[in-house]
């Protein structure tokens, strides 16, 4: 979504402002009462457009949220990122960070839970937050395994299941609290220690040493 603080940006027709417009009066919507909660009438309301003018942009009310989730999840998502894979302990405390912070802003946060309510009457959506964020860090994770398992033949550990072990076990917190209705955002200092505690004790208990360790 292009616009800055409700306004259009240089350059955008004004069917792109109506339509960024729209996406984002739905997306804040659906973040504060799901996908049940919001009908095409308050969004049009809101956004200050006919009700028809909504139906010109989406088709319906599903085509709206699968749009927004689109939206959120590809501004949100874990993005294709350089990492040296020669150093295990410090790729994987990039990518937990990286997930970490997500789950640590307000708007994610909202979307989970609309998406975690809403992927199994709309599979699409559910699809859409697996491949722009855990799906994609958890091919990363094999990655970073699959490196590790080469540079020490010793290590032992299964790629699937190291890859599963690790994202619970960096993420789980965050979720449970936030399933929980615990709504305390996390200081960026108390991510960083949660996260090299379980990356130490993630390596060590597959049998390597982070060298921080050492």
């Amino acid at each position: 979504m292009r616009m800055v603080q409700g306004l259009p940006l240089m350059g955008m027709t004004k069917w792109e402002y109506k339509h960024d417009r729209i996406l984002a009066t739905a997306a804040a919507l659906f973040s504060e009462r799901g996908f049940t909660g919001v009908a095409v009438d308050q969004v049009a309301e809101r956004a200050g457009v006919s009700k028809a003018t909504v139906y010109r942009h989406f088709k319906d009310k599903e085509t709206l949220f699968v749009e927004v989730v689109t939206h959120l999840c590809r501004d949100a998502g874990v993005r294709d990122m350089e990492l040296n894979y020669d150093e295990p302990d410090h790729a994987l405390r990039f990518i937990g960070l990286e997930f970490c912070r997500r789950f640590n802003h307000p708007l994610i946060r909202s979307l989970f839970l609309t998406v975690a309510a809403s992927a199994r009457s709309i599979p699409k959506v559910g699809d859409l937050f697996w491949a722009t964020g855990p799906g994609y860090g958890f091919e990363v994770i094999k990655n970073i395994l699959a490196r590790l398992r080469v540079n020490h033949p010793d290590v032992d550990v299964e790629l699937d299941e190291g890859a599963w072990m690790f994202l619970g076990a960096v993420s789980g917190r965050q979720m449970l609290e936030l399933m929980s209705g615990k709504d305390a955002l996390v200081d960026e200092r108390e991510l960083e220690m949660r996260v090299a505690k379980v990356v130490s004790c993630f390596l060590r208990g597959i049998g390597y040493v982070p060298k921080a360790d050492q």
